[in-house]
């Protein structure tokens, strides 16, 4: 590693460790308060961004809507983008109290029942809706033993930071690279562990071709292979921040594995139809979705991709 840029990475953990001190250091309104005088400036800073997801509005949604409603969406997105940080950032200090009084987890839980009930896992697909990071919380501090899996950062200092805010919020994390990632995995789904994964997201290399917002989306495999080697279900759910600043998490039917059909054919049709509802509930509420991501769903296999 070059001395410039240890010393970018310092610099960045720095803000960030920083920043983190901030919002946990006030309280809860004033911490939102806060996120939404970022996501102003943010809006006003990176236009680039900004521009270049009202094309993608666009691009989904035609003339659906007009320039103002365009552009009103899009700084709603933004905007809950900057909340959703907060919220990941404060997430070990949501008390069980506060979740069950502005979540609806227990109602979760509920229907979550027979599948734990039979001790079995269950792959739980979030889209990048709302505030994922709260349903995820919400869930483990709520007896669900909800596990994910995160790539390594570029940045080391940011890793290490990273991986902390997790254990802090209470979700273990196993780290994609591993050479024992899908063993590791696939034992934790059968003991009747929850693995929580958002598939809303181009990956670069060959994946699961799938119609999805009037093109053809490249979906990584893993989400229906895991389900099917070890025999649990796919459960989709989504995420809403409401107006008064509650979360409300939505759970889908579950989609089981067919192990009788061909795998392939099996991985794609699961693939399809959590894309399906997702993409339903993103037309729906197009504003609750985070439409900033750098692996833009919809772009080409063989770009580029950025992180």
């Amino acid at each position: 590693m070059t001395r410039g840029r240890e010393r970018r990475y310092r610099i960045e953990h720095g803000l960030l460790c920083g920043f983190d001190r901030l919002i946990n250091g006030l309280p809860l309104q004033f911490s939102r308060g806060l996120g939404r005088l970022v996501a102003v400036a943010g809006h006003a800073v990176c236009r680039r961004r900004i521009r270049e997801g009202r094309r993608r509005v666009r691009e989904v949604f035609g003339d659906r809507y007009t320039r103002l409603e365009e552009a009103r969406l899009i700084r709603h997105a933004w905007r809950n983008l900057a909340l959703c940080g907060v919220d990941m950032l404060r997430a070990a200090r949501f008390t069980n109290d506060w979740l069950e009084e502005h979540t609806n987890i227990e109602e979760v839980r509920r229907r979550l029942a027979p599948t734990s009930g039979q001790g079995r896992g269950a792959v739980i697909a979030c889209a990048h809706m709302g505030s994922w990071e709260v349903a995820a919380v919400a869930g483990r501090r709520f007896g669900l033993p909800i596990f994910a899996i995160a790539a390594p950062q570029k940045n080391p200092y940011f890793n290490q930071w990273m991986i902390g805010l997790r254990e802090r919020a209470g979700v273990d994390t196993l780290l994609r690279g591993d050479p024992n990632l899908i063993r590791k995995v696939v034992r934790r789904l059968k003991a009747g562990q929850y693995l929580a994964i958002l598939p809303d997201i181009r990956v670069p290399s060959a994946g699961v071709p799938v119609p999805f917002l009037g093109r053809s989306a490249n979906i990584g495999p893993g989400m229906a292979l895991f389900a099917r080697m070890a025999g649990v279900p796919i459960i989709p759910c989504l995420t809403y921040r409401l107006d008064n600043g509650d979360h409300r998490f939505v759970i889908e039917p579950a989609i089981e594995p067919d192990l009788a059909s061909a795998r392939d054919a099996d991985i794609e049709r699961m693939t399809l139809e959590v894309m399906q509802r997702i993409e339903r509930a993103i037309r729906e509420r197009p504003d609750q979705w985070f439409w900033f991501n750098k692996r833009w769903i919809l772009d080409p296999v063989d770009d580029p991709v950025e992180h």
